[in-house]
């Protein structure tokens, strides 16, 4: 997942969107919880702390399926979460710290990040993999 990140960034950047160089840095990470839950947490202000993707990994579990994990690294990567927050971040001269930091409207923090991963369909960066479009579909219909 962590290459996938790196690469869809690399990929994005310059091409389809301007990824400001500090958001340009992210990192998947295993969750200290096992309730099978997958988040993102924000970069510090500073950006000394990069955004993070968080996997939560159920006990017991060793086999994973892995057709929902790209389009959940595009819904909690880019152009995810960590572009929509990162672009928030570098907006230091039009935004104040609340609007920056803090503010979270659901309809239209979950409605970026689930029009990101149909976004990567449309680009074209599910074609080469059917469950890859799979997972995004299924991923579509959650409420």
């Amino acid at each position: 997942m962590q290459e996938l990140a790196e690469r869809t960034i690399s990929q994005l950047h310059g091409k389809h969107f301007d990824i400001p160089e500090p958001a340009q840095r992210i990192e998947a990470m295993i969750a200290p919880v096992n309730d099978g839950g997958i988040s993102y947490s924000e970069p510090s202000e500073d950006w000394s702390r990069p955004g993070r993707m968080w996997w939560s990994v159920p006990s017991g579990l060793d086999c994973f399926a892995t057709w929902n994990e790209v389009t959940t690294v595009y819904h909690e990567g880019v152009p995810g979460h960590h572009l929509q927050i990162s672009q928030s971040l570098t907006e230091q001269e039009n935004l104040n710290r609340w609007q920056r930091l803090m503010s979270w409207v659901s309809g239209y923090g979950e409605g970026w990040a689930t029009y990101a991963e149909r976004l990567m369909g449309e680009l074209g960066y599910l074609e080469d993999d059917p469950g890859a479009y799979l997972g995004m579909l299924d991923m579509q219909m959650m409420p």
